[in-house]
């Protein structure tokens, strides 16, 4: 039964879009994964209780994931398996929320725990990602599934344009937990910055010509692009979206949060 959120610290619910916590039980009721009924890992972030990820129908099985107190385990899968990673949804059906403000305005910012490898078996050919706005804008993990990106991919509102900011000298898919942070808000520019493991490794402005943000109510994707492309393979947790800009000290806190818990398992 989900009795409300029960958040890290003090930010402000307002502040965040979306949380996913599989270690809490108010976010994951703790039975096996499954399609019938549906499995729900609940927005922690939305105090109605309401707001939740599922799978699509019939891939909601343990042939894709395997769900513990600890981390979601993404199993290896072929290229472009359709409807394997996880919406945003209400009883009512897909839920689509808030992107940008405007094609120039707004804050965005993301975080993720996980733990992945690079190559053949470990991910597939596609260019390997972690989820946001459905087909607009993703935590952007591996080009081709073999070499390290460490950004953010985000396509402008039509989908004909995009600003793809990576960092991969770090090597972030080397098998061990890390975290994956970004901002991104708009202005007179686009501005990007990237943080690992709660440090900032990289940033940049980039103009519109003629692109804008994605705005407009989106589809939340949690594990892929969108729902058929470039889904992850290993194991995250503790994924988050804000509608603010987090600084270096937020990005650190949240990292030292964690942690240490993940690398105990």
């Amino acid at each position: 039964m989900y009795s409300g959120p029960r958040i890290f610290n003090d930010f402000d619910l307002a502040d965040m879009q979306w949380y996913m916590d599989i270690t809490n039980p108010d976010c994951w009721n703790g039975e096996a994964i499954s399609n019938d009924p549906t499995t729900k890992l609940y927005n922690l972030a939305d105090q109605t209780g309401t707001q939740y990820f599922r799978t699509y129908d019939s891939l909601g099985t343990s042939d894709n994931y395997a769900l513990s107190r600890e981390y979601i385990n993404r199993k290896y899968g072929t290229d472009g398996t359709a409807n394997t990673n996880w919406r945003s949804a209400t009883d009512s059906g897909t839920l689509n929320v808030p992107s940008f403000d405007s094609g120039t305005t707004g804050q965005k910012s993301g975080m993720v725990f996980f733990k992945g490898s690079l190559g053949v078996g470990n991910q597939g050919s596609q260019n390997i990602y972690l989820g946001g706005y459905n087909s607009r804008m993703s935590f952007s993990m591996a080009g081709s599934g073999t070499s390290n990106w460490g950004g953010v991919l985000v396509y402008d509102n039509s989908g004909n344009g995009s600003w793809h900011r990576t960092y991969g000298t770090s090597g972030l898919m080397d098998g061990e937990w890390h975290s994956q942070g970004f901002t991104v808000t708009g202005g007179s520019v686009v501005t990007i910055n990237l943080y690992h493991d709660g440090v900032f490794v990289s940033g940049g402005t980039y103009s519109f010509d003629s692109k804008n943000l994605p705005n407009g109510n989106k589809t939340l994707i949690m594990g892929g692009w969108s729902t058929g492309y470039g889904e992850f393979t290993g194991d995250y947790g503790n994924w988050m979206w804000f509608n603010t800009e987090l600084d270096a000290t937020d990005f650190k806190q949240i990292h030292n949060a964690f942690i240490n818990k993940y690398k105990s398992f």
